[in-house]
C-alpha cells in the first residue's frame, strides 16, 4: 500500500508540473484541467491510503486492498485500450505494467486472507 500511495503522489506532482510531458506519452491529447483533476484525485488517493495504513484497522485495510485492486484492473485496462489503439506511448506501458504489479499484489494478499 506504500507503494500504491507512493505511485499516486508522484504522479499527481508529475500531472501538476509536468502537463505537457504527461500528456505527450498517452493517446490523449493535453487539457490542462484534466490533468489537474487527474492530480488531484492522486493526491486524495495517496493521502487516503496512508491514512488508513496509520489507523491500522485490518479490515478497513483489507477493504483497501480489495478497492485499489479493481481500481488498478479499470486504470489498467484503461491504459492497454489505448496502447492496442496504437499508441505505445510511456505512460501507457508504464499505466500497464504498474497496474499489472498492483493487481498482482492485490489479488494475492485478498486471496491470502480469505484462505486462512
Amino acid at each position: 500500500m506504500i507503494l500504491w500511495a507512493t505511485g499516486a503522489f508522484a504522479s499527481s506532482i508529475a500531472h501538476l508540473v509536468a502537463p505537457e510531458f504527461m500528456a505527450s506519452g498517452t493517446a490523449w491529447p493535453l487539457a490542462n484541467g484534466w490533468q489537474r483533476e487527474i492530480a488531484f484525485f492522486d493526491m486524495f488517493l495517496a493521502l487516503f491510503i496512508l491514512n488508513e495504513l496509520r489507523t491500522r484497522a485490518i479490515d478497513s485495510l483489507y477493504n483497501l486492498i480489495f478497492a485499489t485492486g479493481a481500481l488498478s484492473v479499470f486504470l489498467g485496462v484503461n491504459h492497454l485500450v489505448s496502447a492496442m489503439g496504437g499508441h505505445w506511448g510511456y505512460i501507457h506501458i508504464a499505466g500497464c505494467i504498474a497496474n499489472a504489479a498492483a493487481v498482482i499484489v492485490s489479488l494475492s494478499l485478498v486471496l491470502r486472507k480469505l484462505c486462512k
